[in-house]
């Protein structure tokens, strides 16, 4: 996964409403356990600071989970972005309280 330049000219966002996706389960799987993070070579990040850092240093995104109403930056086209409702952001959260992004 290398990170582009291009930018989306429209960004659609998938819902998940399913606490038991796969994806969902798979960040907290990512949040909790070390090993987990060290066999699949990634880990979760949160909030917009640490989003905005990502793009600007060439990070290797994958995914960026919202919550509703978000305003994303520009993200380079292969990067799945996926919009939950708020008690969903909040189960996968690795903090008290959730800035919207994932």
């Amino acid at each position: 996964m290398l990170l582009r330049t291009e930018k989306r000219e429209c960004m659609e966002r998938e819902v998940i409403t399913s606490r038991a996706n796969p994806l969902l389960a798979r960040v907290r799987r990512l949040n909790s356990r070390r090993a987990f993070r060290r066999e699949e070579g990634a880990f979760a990040a949160e909030g917009p600071k640490l989003l905005a850092e990502a793009l600007r240093w060439g990070g290797e995104l994958e995914t960026v989970i919202c919550a509703p109403g978000v305003e994303l930056p520009g993200l380079p086209s292969q990067v799945r972005m996926v919009e939950v409702c708020d008690s969903l952001l909040a189960s996968i959260a690795d903090t008290e309280n959730p800035q919207g992004i994932v």
